[in-house]
């Protein structure tokens, strides 16, 4: 919290968006000090993600929730994020739930 404060005391002001993993003394310390939308760093994301799948599928599995990432807005965003979530959720119940439940944050 400390280095989020240094900065906003070397005069860094309107912070609209901080993206981060989601550790959560970090959201809530980037939280605190900026009051920004927060969204979660897709990197760590995707690489927590892939280990539902084989090393196999890890290239398939990924180009499909890049898929919504592509996408022009949020709308269509979301929209393509729950399509996926359905498509793999027969195979890849784990998978599916996560993408549900980390939609918000990594689409913020």
């Amino acid at each position: 919290m400390e280095f989020l404060r240094s900065l906003k005391g070397r005069g860094l002001t309107g912070v609209k968006l901080m993206i981060s993993d989601a550790h959560t003394g970090l959201k809530g310390a980037i939280t605190r000090v900026f009051e920004p939308s927060w969204q979660r760093c897709r990197v760590p994301w995707m690489r927590n993600t892939l280990a539902h799948v084989s090393k196999g599928q890890h290239t398939v599995v990924a180009a499909a929730i890049r898929q919504a990432f592509d996408q022009p807005d949020r709308k269509n965003a979301g929209e393509t994020w729950r399509h996926v979530a359905e498509r793999v959720r027969s195979r890849r119940p784990k998978l599916a739930d996560l993408l549900e439940t980390s939609e918000h944050d990594v689409l913020a």
